[in-house]
């Protein structure tokens, strides 16, 4: 009856501090670390609990604590993640290292660490410790209330839900070293990306620094090639020229030539005329000479004929004639017939034919003015008989 009893109000005290302390009720820290402190010769593990490592090399290779706030003393700067005197020195950054674009605090970011996995793998170990996170938390929640609904009578049951919650921490903290390792997976994946990005940057540079020179020399040979091309035109402009002098002289010269031809031919169909009007001339007279001659021997014949055998055959003076010198005033029949006229004697004389043999006597006797004193006929000539000069 007595143990009926105690179990009934072990019950009631139970449901009694199950209704006064709520489900998520945390116990003081106070209490909790009295609880939680062991005596020198206890032990904090639990059965079948997981223990992270002195190194913690379950979550990564090497401490990853780059980040544990630091507080610096007096007249300290914290430099780098240690606190030193005076202004911070600029970091020299390990090789592989990045310095910001976009200024964070701390000003300077750590290289990427060598990560041993994929960011997925590590994620994943990460959800896998935050759920046994929250089953150690609602396991240490139970014993939280069992406790407190005993009234905490019992230590090991305050000690159990001490000992879980340091294994959910424990827990947290191997979920943030996996969030952590996966980040840094992320990170180094992003690094390696941006290596391959920094390469192409170098690369492109390289090629736009290429077809800067190549267009440096395409401008340099467009440039000469312009010069070449503007003395080229100045070459046409030059032989356009020269071409227009000559045309001008060969223009002015032909003209030259053609006047030249001119005044050639114009002579030439003088000198023709001439000598056509020449030998005219000289045809007619010798026809005409012949003609007088013929008539001059008919004329005396007939004379000699009909005169006494004792008269002289010396010709009278023309009808014409003056004792006086001077030059006829009309000529034979015959030499009229030849185209000649007794104004024509000072024209002859002046071409010297009073003094030429053959016309000599016809000078004399018809142009004696012309002349000077006339001359004595000759014996046996007629006024028809004597050859009379060429027209002039």
């Amino acid at each position: 009856m007595c143990t009926r009893m105690s179990a009934i109000a072990l019950l009631a005290t139970v449901a009694l501090v199950s209704c006064a302390i709520p489900e998520n009720a945390i116990v003081p820290e106070s209490l909790v670390e009295a609880l939680a402190t062991p005596e020198e010769d206890a032990t904090a593990v639990m059965n079948a609990g997981v223990v992270t490592n002195a190194d913690e090399s379950i979550a990564h290779d090497g401490p990853a604590d780059g980040h544990d706030e630091v507080v610096c003393a007096a007249g300290e700067t914290l430099c780098d993640g240690s606190c030193q005197t005076g202004p911070c020195a600029t970091p020299v950054l390990a090789e592989g290292s990045y310095s910001y674009t976009f200024q964070p605090n701390p000003v300077v970011l750590q290289p990427a660490p060598q990560v041993a996995g994929r960011e997925e793998d590590y994620t994943a170990e990460a959800n896998n410790y935050l759920q046994s996170q929250s089953e150690a938390q609602q396991q240490a929640i139970t014993n939280a209330e069992q406790s407190s609904a005993f009234a905490f009578a019992s230590h090991d049951a305050s000690l159990a839900a001490a000992t879980q919650r340091n294994a959910a921490l424990r827990n947290e903290v191997e979920k943030l070293m996996n969030v952590a390792a996966a980040a840094a997976a992320k990170f180094h994946k992003a690094t390696i990306s941006h290596d391959g990005t920094v390469a192409d940057v170098k690369k492109s540079q390289i090629e736009e620094k290429k077809q800067a020179h190549i267009v440096e020399l395409a401008e340099a040979t467009l440039k000469k090639e312009k010069d070449l091309w503007q003395k080229a035109k100045e070459h046409v402009t030059a032989m356009v020229q020269a071409e227009e002098q000559a045309r001008y002289t060969l223009e002015f010269d032909g003209q030259e030539y053609q006047k030249a031809k001119a005044a050639a031919i114009r002579a030439d169909n003088s000198l023709q005329e001439s000598v056509h009007e020449d030998e005219e001339k000289e045809k007619f007279r010798k026809v005409a000479q012949e003609a007088v001659e013929k008539a001059a021997a008919e004329e005396l014949k007939a004379v000699n004929a009909q005169a006494a055998p004792a008269a002289p055959a010396v010709a009278p003076a023309a009808a014409n004639a003056t004792a006086t010198c001077s030059d006829c005033t009309t000529l034979p029949h015959v030499y009229l017939l030849a185209g000649g006229k007794c104004s024509d004697c000072s024209s002859w004389a002046a071409r010297g034919e009073c003094d030429q043999t053959e016309y000599k006597t016809f000078m004399h006797h018809y142009c004696a003015k012309s002349c000077g004193c006339p001359a004595p006929a000759a014996a046996g000539l007629t006024q028809t008989g004597m050859s009379m000069p060429t027209q002039a």
